[in-house]
This record gives structure tokens, C-alpha cells and sequence, in this order.
């Protein structure tokens, strides 16, 4: 019923809008361009495994503005690779932050940094933490070369940066 009358009242506001521009002339006229269907929330960090591979992943702003930022900031970062029960591949940094919308469930592929440790870590598999994390975003590509590194690997985080309009 609500639904209903929601629906009954959006033509009569659409078209009583239209009315009144009707006889309005703008001295200018405008045209809408996309030029990207991405979000500008949307980074790509960079990085790489020496001998193994490039890793790419998309990491988002919103999920965690402040750590994202401290992050930003530190790059490029490099460190050994270790892994907790090679469930998730982390690197050891010198962020310091709290923990903001953290959570504690992550899926494989999911970006996430580690308050209680400064770790950036980066899921293998779906995992329950026993820490919250504060989310960042998502492996793109090279996940296997996570998958495929070894303990004491250096991971080096290149770059973050906007992701390229298409």
C-alpha cells in the first residue's frame, strides 16, 4: 500500500517539475559526460613479490578512510611475507592506527590492515580473524603469487593511485 502511494505521488512531482522548467530559456546549455563507471572512492595499490609476480589490488576509501590514508602516506613499503596458518599472507609496517569499521569475517582476495600488529594482510582463503581488521579492499590480480610465496619473501608495495578512467 505504501509502496503504492510512493509510486502515485513520483509522477505528479516529475511532472509538475517539468511544468515549471517548461517555460524557463538558460542562457547556457550543459551536456552530461561519464567518464568513468568507477567510483572515485577507488584506488589501485601496487605491488610485487621479487621473483614471483605483481600483485594489483582495489582498494577502496570509504571502507576505511583514515587507515587508508596512513597507509597512502607510507608507500612505498617493503617487508617480509609471513602467513597465519596460510589462511592470510601478511607484511609487517609502521602504520599505527585504531581500528575503524573493523570486522572480523574476510573472504579470499579481501584487503585488510591489522590494528593490534600493523599488518596489512591479504586473504587466501575465507577466513574468520580472531582480531578485528579494518577492511581496505579487494586482491584484482595475483593472488596465486601470494599463494605461491614463501615465508620471509619481501613484499613491496609499490604505489596507490586513482584507477584509470575507461
Amino acid at each position: 500500500m505504501l509502496k503504492q502511494k510512493l509510486a502515485s505521488r513520483k509522477p505528479k512531482r516529475h511532472a509538475i517539475i517539468e511544468e515549471i522548467l517548461k517555460g524557463i530559456q538558460l542562457p547556457f546549455s550543459f551536456q552530461v559526460i561519464v567518464v568513468s563507471s568507477r567510483t572515485i572512492s577507488e584506488m589501485l595499490m601496487s605491488a610485487r613479490v621479487p621473483g614471483r609476480g605483481e600483485i594489483i589490488a582495489r582498494i577502496f576509501k570509504h571502507l576505511s578512510p583514515v587507515t587508508f590514508s596512513l597507509i597512502q602516506r607510507a608507500v612505498p613499503l617493503s617487508g617480509r611475507l609471513n602467513f597465519y596458518e596460510r589462511s592470510f599472507a601478511y607484511v609487517l609496517t609502521n602504520v599505527a592506527n585504531g581500528e575503524e569499521k573493523a570486522k572480523k569475517v574476510f573472504r579470499k582476495g579481501d584487503v585488510a590492515f591489522m590494528p593490534a600488529g600493523s599488518m596489512i594482510c591479504f586473504f587466501l582463503e575465507d577466513t574468520r580473524s580472531y582480531k578485528p581488521m579494518n577492511p581496505l579492499g579487494v586482491v584484482a590480480s595475483g593472488l596465486e603469487v601470494l599463494g605461491a610465496s614463501r615465508r620471509g619473501d619481501c613484499l613491496e608495495i609499490q604505489s596507490i593511485a586513482a584507477a584509470a578512467s575507461t
